[in-house]
């Protein structure tokens, strides 16, 4: 029970500044997942597996630069390639970590808690918020099934947040310049 209690602070504290500072990640991701939740778990499973192996293939990458980097005598660029990938895996696997952890179980708690709830709730975030995680917590605390159930989430989350993610890029990118006409 001490663990469950735990889990839902520091759910709801990380949850809490992601709804505050960036609130598209966990509303937005909530949101798809609402509306496209086959998607989402699609996305999400695909996202999983090619975090994996995206991070063996910058490791690959790097040992085979090395090699040859040393190879041509350059040993201030292998440690140069290596630094360089092995900052780049901790940022990535951080920012997974964030992702996987916290935003999408969060954000599949609000989702269910405002389809759970309905409309009328839909504009009081921050009450979705809370018992979407006590949700999440709860179901994934029940022995044996809640790790199943935390690995279903976590999918349907990370896939609803690389959709919502990838929406919200390509609204934002910047327009060409026009072209001069003559």
């Amino acid at each position: 029970a001490l663990g469950a209690i735990r889990r839902v602070v520091s759910l709801l504290a990380v949850a809490a500044l992601l709804l505050w500072l960036l609130p598209w990640s966990i509303e937005g991701t909530a949101q798809t997942l609402r509306e496209r939740p086959a998607a989402s778990f699609g996305f999400g499973a695909v996202g999983l597996s090619g975090s994996i192996v995206a991070i063996g293939a910058v490791m690959i990458g790097t040992a085979l630069l090395a090699i040859i980097l040393g190879l041509l005598t350059l040993g201030e660029l292998v440690v140069l390639a290596i630094s360089a990938s092995i900052v780049a895996i901790i940022v990535f696997v951080f920012l997974l970590v964030i992702v996987l952890a916290y935003l999408a179980p969060a954000a599949v708690g609000m989702a269910v808690a405002g389809l759970a709830l309905g409309q009328a709730w839909a504009t009081r975030r921050w009450l979705l918020l809370v018992l979407g995680v006590l949700g999440v917590v709860i179901v994934t605390s029940i022995p044996v099934l809640g790790g199943w159930l935390g690995l279903v989430i976590v999918v349907f989350g990370l896939g609803a947040f690389l959709l919502t993610a990838n929406a919200r890029r390509r609204r934002t990118q910047p327009l060409p310049p026009p072209l001069c006409s003559q």
